[in-house]
């Protein structure tokens, strides 16, 4: 797999998003749709390209967010023929730690963070943080509290766990009020994949 950016293929993804938002199962499909038009508002494409076809993508995002705070690995998708290999995968070389690494190297300096919808993922999320630092010296850090990543969303799923080497300055609450503002929150969770 090679790394690559938007420049050149713009067409090629969006061939790739438009083919996704009328085909794809995967649980988060119904932002292919919004992609198609609102995809060059994020800072930067990461694109992994197998045989001259995109087999995974990321993006970074600093819109909806204070300034100096960017989001990574935000839009994460793998073909679903990709996605299971990651078992046999060093360490370093699943797509999202390819696509990590080249990341933090255009983020240096930001309060960079990644998040996870739905609070039960959040020792998930945990894992990603202990690869990303063993392999790139960084120190993320799952932050105990939910953080609001739609301010102008009341839907559960945006108040996300969240890993980061600071304190980000989004609005949060601790999982507790999360549960309280949202008992029924699991059951529209189990969406299929």
């Amino acid at each position: 797999m090679n790394l690559v950016g938007l420049e050149g293929r713009t067409q090629q993804f969006e061939d790739k998003l438009y083919g996704l938002s009328k085909a794809s199962l995967d649980k988060n499909s119904d932002w292919f749709d919004r992609l198609l038009t609102n995809y060059m508002e994020y800072d930067d494409w990461s694109l992994l390209v197998e045989d001259n076809k995109i087999v995974a993508f990321a993006a970074i995002q600093s819109h909806n967010f204070p300034e100096n705070h960017c989001r990574l690995l935000t839009r994460t998708y793998y073909d679903p023929d990709i996605r299971h290999r990651g078992i046999g995968y060093p360490l370093h070389e699943t797509p999202a730690m390819i696509i990590v690494k080249d990341q933090l190297s255009k983020t240096e300096g930001k309060r960079r963070f990644i998040s996870m919808e739905w609070p039960w993922k959040k020792h998930l999320l945990e894992n990603v943080a202990n690869k990303i630092n063993k392999l790139n010296g960084t120190d993320f850090r799952l932050r105990q509290k939910l953080y609001r990543t739609v301010p102008s969303s009341e839907e559960p799923n945006v108040w996300q766990n969240i890993i980061s080497e600071h304190s980000i300055k989004l609005e949060s609450i601790t999982r507790s009020e999360w549960q309280n503002r949202f008992p029924n929150a699991k059951r529209m969770s189990n969406r299929t994949n």
